[in-house]
């Protein structure tokens, strides 16, 4: 069977050690971008909108909102270049010409050992190769077209589910990224309503106190909302790729392979023919 269960199993460890250093880079970034926002001299209201960062007091917030959301953000952003570079990388099989192009060349029983050495000699990983690999074991064990066929056709669908399935964490983040701007609006108009019940009404900063925390609350949630949106934006793009790519494999294998399979058992003879 192709490919073994070994190999697979190979592929997925070294999936899961390629998103850890991944989220490692992407938490690494996410702390150099809100050191410098911190650090460099940003306009008092960017400064706030960024980071929390107060103008008055100039004090830097670690446990803001922001922080959590530059994090999340960049993990998520991280997920999705991954998946983004392994399209990239496996799109090149569909230039290789791992079946037969020209018109009018068959492809018999006796050609799949071929494939396989071909796909595993090109290191055909991808989509693509496997789908070959697994139309040429059927062919090989049961002769028929029809079987290959349904097999081409389950495994698009089953690979069509592992591609969804594959953006759970990313769509995770998109919906965690508002709540977390929920939550610092929240907790700044608690702040608020804190800052106003200890000074006296009648008191002129009571108006601009309040104001103050209630602008940082509200900029939590506006920078939440445009980091979702751009990670929802990115997440629709790679994954509409990924599923493109997924669909013109299984058309490049129906045209140069189950249209091409030949069995002079499935022949029928001249005399038989009226």
């Amino acid at each position: 069977m192709y490919p073994s269960a070994q190999k697979q199993e190979q592929e997925r460890k070294q999936l899961r050690r390629l998103h850890g250093i991944a989220m490692c880079m992407a938490v690494s970034l996410a702390l150099l971008v809100i050191m410098l926002c911190n650090t460099l001299p940003l306009p008092g209201w960017l400064a706030c909108f960024l980071v929390d960062k107060q103008e008055a007091t100039g004090e830097i917030n670690i446990f803001a909102a922001q922080n959590a959301m530059w994090i999340a953000f960049f993990c998520g952003m991280s997920q999705l270049f991954i998946r983004w570079a392994i399209l990239k990388n496996t799109q090149k099989e569909l230039h290789m010409q791992l079946l037969p192009e020209e018109p009018n060349q068959l492809l018999t029983v006796n050609e799949m050992p071929g494939l396989h050495r071909r796909i595993s000699k090109l290191n055909a990983t991808g989509h693509l190769g496997s789908l070959i690999g697994l139309m040429a074991s059927q062919v090989q064990l049961t002769r028929s077209v029809e079987m290959a066929n349904a097999v081409l056709h389950d495994e698009v669908e089953n690979r069509q589910t592992e591609i969804d399935l594959g953006y759970n964490m990313t769509r995770y983040v998109a919906w965690l990224l508002p709540t977390l701007g929920f939550i610092g609006t929240v907790w700044g108009i608690l702040k608020a309503l804190s800052v106003a019940s200890d000074l006296d009404p009648t008191n002129k900063d009571l108006l601009p106190s309040v104001i103050s925390s209630m602008s940082v609350a509200f900029w939590t949630t506006l920078l939440a909302l445009i980091m979702s949106c751009i990670l929802m934006w990115f997440m629709h793009l790679v994954q509409g790729k990924e599923e493109s790519y997924l669909n013109r494999c299984a058309q490049y294998c129906t045209i140069n392979f189950i249209n091409r399979l030949y069995n002079k058992k499935e022949i029928l003879p001249s005399h038989a023919i009226k």
